[in-house]
Order: structure tokens, then sequence, then C-alpha cells
């Protein structure tokens, strides 16, 4: 006889959300990355230049030539990548400003809120006390 095990299915245990990250630190851990990109560029041609005039010594030669075969690659991939991210924020940002109206010298959401007041009035009937 065919006994299969009695398997009761399980909700999944709800994992908890992470919270939405804050947009100031995300962007100071984007300028950190940049700086990081660059100076791993930096690192690398300094290395490459130690090689080429000939700074560098013996197994320190092949060291320093492999070290910024690495960096100088490793440091483009994270500066353009982060860049990338950059420019991508600063376009959504400004796509979400409201538009500027140069007739009338106003914003779409300047203009919403002066319609706003007009659209409350007292009830006919109703006046102000003085």
């Amino acid at each position: 006889m065919n006994e299969t095990p009695d398997r009761r299915e399980e909700a999944p245990e709800e994992t908890p959300r992470k919270p939405a990250p804050d947009p100031r630190r995300e962007s100071m851990r984007r300028v950190i990355m940049l700086i990081a990109g660059g100076y791993l560029i930096y690192l690398g041609v300094q290395l490459a230049m130690m090689v080429y005039n000939g700074t560098a010594e013996g197994s320190g030669r092949i060291v320093s030539l492999i070290a910024a075969v690495l960096f100088i690659p490793c440091g483009a991939v994270t500066l353009v990548l982060n860049l990338r991210t950059v420019f991508q924020s600063f376009r959504d940002s400004i796509a979400a400003m409201p538009d500027y109206d140069e007739e009338d010298g106003k914003t779409d959401g300047a203009e919403a809120a002066e319609e706003a007041p007009r659209a409350i009035e007292a009830p006919a009937g109703e006046e102000e006390a003085e």
C-alpha cells in the first residue's frame, strides 16, 4: 500500500516588510559610491603608471599590474552604474515638479491652490458676523 504522510499546508509566515529607504540616505550612499569608483580608477591609473615608469620592481611590478587591471574596470563600472542611477533620480524629481506656465507666471499647483478657496463659500442666506 502506498501511504503518503499527512502534509498540512501551512500558510507562509508573513515576513516583516523593510521600511522604504530614506531618500537622503540613499543619495548619500550614491555619492560615496561615486567617490569610491573614482578613487578605484585613480588608484588603477597610478599603479599602471608605476609599472610603466619602472618605479615598481620585482614581484611588486606584477602585483601592481594585476591590481591596475582589476581596479580600473571595477571603478569604471561602479562610477557608471551610480551615475546612471543619480541621473535617473534627478530626471524623476524634475518630472515630479509641477509645470511652470510662462504666461501667468504660476505653476499648476499654484492655480489649484487659488481655485480651492473660491470653491468653499458660505451657504446662501448666511452672512458673516461683523
